[in-house]
């Protein structure tokens, strides 16, 4: 479309136009922003916590590194990790989907 087809076109038209690419845009800086937000959200669980940032907030599973390295442990809030030398924790990771 050149510059003088839109010279003659109605601004009706024009602001039509306007409007679905101002939607377009909108649903594409929309998808980008999610799509951030989901990678973020995935790296943060997937982080090995310093104790010393913070301890989970609910008793459960979690991965530990150890003195021998990463292991399964179990986390209580009244005995935390039942008096191993524990310096990072993560949450266990969501098993693989069947495909």
């Amino acid at each position: 479309m050149s510059e003088n087809d839109l010279m003659f076109m109605p601004d009706s038209m024009i602001a039509g136009m306007l409007m679905h690419i101002s939607s377009e845009v909108h649903h594409s800086h929309r998808a980008i922003v999610d799509e951030a937000r989901r990678r973020l959200a995935l790296s943060h669980e997937s982080r090995w916590i310093p104790v010393e940032e913070r301890l989970p907030e609910q008793d459960g599973d979690y991965l530990v590194m150890h003195l021998i390295g990463p292991v399964f442990c179990e986390f209580d809030l009244r005995d935390q990790w039942f008096g191993l030398p524990v310096t990072h924790w993560m949450p266990m990771p969501k098993p693989p989907k069947e495909q």
